[in-house]
């Protein structure tokens, strides 16, 4: 599976803390080499057909669409943005 990011992506990458740039880069480290990885919590957003999410240190999350066998990573925020996001 590839993975890719937006515009909006780096947007919202570039304006969060260091230290969670940081994170963020070590948890898409291991999710291009182990998307399985518990720590990830890489799933599906359920009640979706291809909105997918994954854990980015214990409060934030990024999410992607799935086109074809492409993940497009679109969105990095907090978790209670992510909650607000999938209302």
């Amino acid at each position: 599976m590839r993975h890719r990011t937006s515009h909006a992506f780096w947007r919202l990458y570039d304006a969060l803390p260091a230290d969670v740039r940081e994170q963020a880069d070590k948890a898409f480290a291991l999710l291009k080499k182990n998307a399985q990885h518990r720590s990830l919590h890489f799933k599906r957003i359920e009640g979706t057909s291809d909105l997918w999410s994954a854990r980015v240190g214990s409060q934030y999350r990024a999410l992607a669409r799935q086109v074809g066998d492409e993940m497009r990573w679109h969105w990095i925020g907090t978790h209670n943005e992510y909650n607000r996001k999938l209302r």
